[in-house]
């Protein structure tokens, strides 16, 4: 899941080189892989987006290319507010979750819901499999 809040005109972050440069890479290991792709320009549009997300994860495990039972989330930047909820109560087939470069707790100044705490579903020791991949530069 890509970074969140992005501009309105941002460009589609599934054309990012970022995003398709991860995705060449995985797809070369023989890893199926899908960007999700939201929009966010307010944090009062979070819930929604999150709602968004999980139907758009069904889709990808639905896809008959997909080891449904094998799952693995990945969250970048502001996208790491999306964590949470699947940290807090993960479902069975979620095999782990990537971070790079998080967002785990809500910058000064914003205001959102506390479903949106990673910091705190990680206190809550769900035992799902993180690894923190760290961006260069």
């Amino acid at each position: 899941m890509h970074g969140a809040p992005l501009p309105p005109d941002a460009p589609d972050p599934r054309d990012w080189l970022l995003y398709r440069g991860y995705g060449a890479l995985l797809a070369a290991s023989g890893v199926v892989t899908a960007l999700v792709s939201y929009q966010v320009s307010e944090l009062s549009a979070l819930p929604a987006a999150a709602d968004e997300i999980a139907a758009m994860v069904e889709q990808v495990r639905a896809d008959p290319r997909v080891d449904s039972e094998r799952v693995v989330l990945w969250f970048f930047s502001g996208g790491g507010l999306f964590a949470a909820d699947w940290l807090r109560v993960p479902p069975p087939w979620l095999r782990g979750i990537a971070l790079t470069y998080p967002l785990l707790i809500p910058f000064p100044g914003w205001e959102v819901d506390a479903r949106f705490l990673p910091v705190e579903a990680l206190s809550a020791g769900t035992g799902v499999p993180l690894l923190e991949l760290l961006g260069a530069g």
